[in-house]
């Protein structure tokens, strides 16, 4: 099964239910996903497939995987803010707006 790390940063995940968490729990039959939250403070050093972050550029979640925090072969940020990419943003191969 293929290992995909989801990056967020949220102080309160239990009350973050939308169409990006049903989606998440729907590809949960074909990955095994972990689940980082940076509000946590923890270190992951693992190797995933996938890394999948979700914020603006230049959020948390952004600098932390453009940084290098995370291990993975593909990377992709779900833009949830600004719409304006910052040069640098080569570290993505996948780049998708939060969309009503």
């Amino acid at each position: 099964m293929e290992t995909l790390i989801f990056v967020y940063d949220h102080q309160y995940p239990e009350l973050w239910r939308d169409g990006l968490y049903a989606a998440l729990k729907i590809l949960e039959s074909d990955f095994d996903i972990t689940y980082h939250n940076l509000a946590d403070e923890k270190e992951d050093n693992s190797h995933y497939d996938y890394c999948l972050g979700w914020g603006s550029f230049q959020s948390s979640t952004d600098i932390a995987i453009r940084s290098g925090q995370f291990d993975a072969d593909k990377y992709a940020l779900c833009i949830a803010g600004n719409i304006f990419a910052p040069e640098e943003v080569e570290k993505y191969d996948t780049l998708f707006y939060e969309t009503n």
